[in-house]
């Protein structure tokens, strides 16, 4: 039973966040069910590969959208979004442009992502939420030493470590090292691949 009511209370901090409708209702959830309100209009399907490629597309970006609008925006972030845990949702938008309903004429699909089973659910404070924003700006501008300045207010690292000369000159050079093996800066790729070009002609003309 804890683990089924643990769930519903965080469904129901999901929804606060979220939406005005009532999802789960707690005099119904006993040790061995969970019970859920229908939404009407909606027509779910499993992620099951089956996709076309175009709307796999649409999904991904729909997915990272949504991350990123729970980590950085609400806070309460759905923390085991794998394919069992995902459902696409076909809406029907009316004439209009209105969600699909009962009246109007039907008008073209629109595809949407719904989240289930709530059993893991992180709350991210609002100083993680900044942090996180302030690493990415910091790591665009390469400013690895500000970026590990940030890492004990993201609760990454203990303050002892960041606090002690050897071990955060170790860790910023670390960070570094990871950045320019990972991350792919405006102008930098092109520049690589001129240079190989450049080396690979200079190569060529050579051996002629």
């Amino acid at each position: 039973l804890h683990i089924f009511t643990h769930r519903c209370t965080s469904l129901h901090i999901v929804t606060h966040r979220y939406t005005s409708s009532r999802i789960v209702t707690h005099p119904h959830t006993s040790s061995r069910i969970v019970t859920h309100f229908l939404l009407p209009n909606h027509h779910p399907k499993l992620l099951d590969g089956t996709t076309d490629d175009e709307t796999a597309l649409a999904l991904v970006e729909l997915g990272i959208e949504c991350t990123l609008s729970q980590l950085l925006d609400t806070g309460v972030m759905h923390a085991d979004p794998h394919a069992g845990n995902l459902l696409q949702v076909e809406l029907r938008e009316e004439e209009g442009g209105a969600t699909g309903g009962a009246a109007g004429a039907k008008g073209k699909k629109r595809t949407q992502l719904a989240y289930l089973d709530f059993g893991l659910v992180s709350e991210v404070p609002v100083a993680v939420r900044d942090g996180l924003v302030c690493a990415v700006v910091l790591l665009v501008g390469k400013e690895f030493e500000k970026v590990a300045d940030l890492f004990g207010e993201l609760m990454l690292l203990p303050q002892s470590v960041l606090d002690d000369p050897v071990e955060r000159a170790a860790f910023t050079k670390a960070l570094a090292g990871a950045a320019d093996r990972l991350l792919s800066f405006d102008g930098e790729a092109e520049a690589e691949a001129e240079a190989d070009e450049g080396g690979k002609e200079t190569q060529r003309t050579q051996r002629t």
